[in-house]
């Protein structure tokens, strides 16, 4: 596996191909892949086969890839979802970011509330949640002009937020 500028191009070429977004995403999908292989025991070039896994956990760990949404577990599919404010349902479109301008997301305000009602009882060993991370702002870390930097957590990012399962007739934490 390879990430980074692995290209053969002049100076000029070369100095486009200086996106180190593009570079970090290769990386992370080149570790990932090697993770896929370690763990299948298989080599680099059969990790192709395992293409859907490696992109859903690529998807999990937050990587942006175009047309490919993250598969929603059936039992969040097949449940009703509510909420005090607007609607839910972006919860659960398998986009965690803004593509266009279709945000992909439920707005929430402080003090909001969304709930999944499963059909029958559930044993749920796990809870994802995908923040707002200000990826729709167009922020650049540079010097080189007028820039948007950012030095802390994006202001739209939620300061706490608290996660309940109803078990044995009563919320917990």
């Amino acid at each position: 596996f390879f990430a980074g500028r692995v290209a053969s191009c002049t100076h000029a070429a070369f100095s486009s191909t200086r996106v180190m977004g593009t570079g970090c995403s290769q990386g992370q999908a080149v570790g990932t892949a090697a993770a896929l292989a370690t763990h299948y025991d298989i080599s680099p070039r059969e990790v192709k086969q395992h293409t859907k896994k490696l992109q859903q956990t690529l998807s999990r760990q937050d990587c942006y890839l175009p047309r490919v949404p993250l598969d929603i577990p059936e039992i969040c599919a097949k449940s009703s979802l509510e909420a005090s404010y607007s609607d839910p349902e972006p919860l659960r479109d398998g986009w965690g970011r803004q593509i266009d301008d279709a945000p992909h997301a439920w707005f929430a305000r402080p003090g909001d509330w969304a709930s999944y009602h499963f059909p029958e009882e559930a044993f749920v060993t796990e809870a994802v949640l995908t923040l707002d991370s200000a990826l729709q702002k167009d922020i650049q870390l540079s010097y080189h002009g007028p820039y948007q930097e950012l030095d802390a957590p994006p202001d739209v990012m939620p300061k706490a937020f608290r996660v309940e399962g109803y078990k044995n007739g009563e919320w917990q934490e």
